[in-house]
């Protein structure tokens, strides 16, 4: 039956490191080390893809009418006689790093407080269940005693039934409060991103 699932233990003290496994931080996370290789990769386009060498020298440089010289200026235009749309380049890869940043850092601060209010929202129901549970067994009781009472002639049918309305009652209160301390557990595993510390590990 519904009221004879075991709720899990669980420890109201969780690593923050078990949310590195939520989803919406892992595609966060991704997202930022994207924007820190594209960075990487805008930055490195300032410098050429040649070898310098102690054999060549300004003049050989200025001297474009040979073939070797004017193939090194070629190779030179684009990346350092270019600097300003490179830099505008590595600016707007810079924009959006730091775009990345903040949304990440955002992303993982909404996962500390929905996780800090699904433990909080937990205890509660936990709190909460013991309560019902008595509540329960007394007007269970309650009702036992009513029922030998009319049996017995001492009393009178609609006392009776307020006695067993009243058991009715505990017993949808205890079922409710079965299925939220339930549901709030779910919660907190679906907040930790799927792994949990119970108590007593």
């Amino acid at each position: 039956m519904f009221t004879q699932i075991k709720t899990p233990n669980i420890s109201p003290l969780q690593p923050a490191a078990l949310l590195e496994t939520r989803p919406d931080i892992a595609i966060a996370e991704a997202y930022l080390r994207e924007q820190e290789a594209n960075v990487y990769v805008q930055r490195k386009k300032r410098w050429p893809r040649l070898n310098l060498s102690a054999n060549v020298n300004l003049s050989n440089l200025a001297d474009i009418n040979q073939g070797w010289s004017g193939n090194l200026v070629e190779g030179l235009t684009m990346p350092i006689f270019n600097a300003g749309n490179i830099k505008q380049q590595i600016a707007y890869a810079g924009g959006g790093l730091e775009k990345a940043q903040l949304g990440y850092q955002l992303t993982v601060l909404k996962a500390f407080s929905d996780t800090l209010e699904t433990l909080s929202e937990w205890q509660y129901q936990a709190r909460l269940q013991p309560i019902r549970e008595q509540e329960l067994a007394n007007n269970r009781q309650l009702y036992s005693l009513a029922r030998l009472r009319y049996e017995a002639g001492d009393t009178d049918f609609l006392t009776l039934l307020a006695a067993q309305r009243s058991w009715l009652n505990a017993r949808d209160s205890h079922i409710q409060a079965r299925h939220q301390h339930l549901q709030a557990a779910v919660n907190v595993y679906r907040a930790m991103g799927g792994k949990l510390n119970y108590m007593g590990e």
